[in-house]
């Protein structure tokens, strides 16, 4: 069984501390990204497939997630399910009551959405926190990992020189 990992990248302008001002939704900077499998670094994200020291603890999915992450993490409930991430109403009660999936209500309160349950391990993680997670990784192995986390974090880095805060959210998904 191999693991995938689902990758969100989100931004948002960062306030002044005490602000009174609401702040900003999060932007999702595009959908999933791939950046391929590496256990070890899942292992310092989330302590996923390994035992790599002390990670940081899953912290779950996002009440504030952007629109990419929010819309991947749940299946619309429908009786006419013919489109990619819908299930029916008996199909959302099994997630429910079988895997321990969750509803996500509308703006009426309707169950509309139901958690997918094949995913697990949500979490994110900010700025520093992934810049400490990478820094741990190249220590321990000597190494760098798959291009595309070396580009995420310099994407974080940029957005932080620029006032913005920015996080990774994420969570894995076991497959055959």
């Amino acid at each position: 069984m191999t693991t995938e990992i689902h990758i969100y990248f989100e931004y948002r302008e960062r306030l002044l501390p005490n602000s009174p001002v609401e702040p900003k939704p999060w932007r999702s900077l595009g959908a999933n990204m791939s950046p391929g499998r590496n256990y070890s670094l899942f292992g310092l994200m989330a302590h996923v497939k390994t035992n790599m020291g002390k990670p940081f603890p899953p912290k779950s999915f996002p009440q504030d997630a952007g629109y990419w992450a929010l819309m991947d993490n749940y299946s619309y409930v429908s009786n006419n399910p013919d489109t990619v991430h819908c299930v029916t109403e008996e199909m959302a009660e099994s997630y429910v009551k079988d895997y321990g999936c969750h509803y996500r209500a509308d703006a009426e309160g309707e169950h509309t959405w139901v958690s997918v349950p094949f995913f697990h391990s949500h979490s994110w993680l900010v700025f520093a926190e992934f810049e400490e997670v990478m820094r741990k990784y190249n220590h321990k192995f000597k190494t760098r990992p798959e291009p595309v986390y070396d580009a995420i974090l310099a994407a974080m880095k940029m957005l932080d020189k620029k006032k913005y805060d920015s996080r990774i959210v994420f969570w894995f998904e076991d497959k055959e």
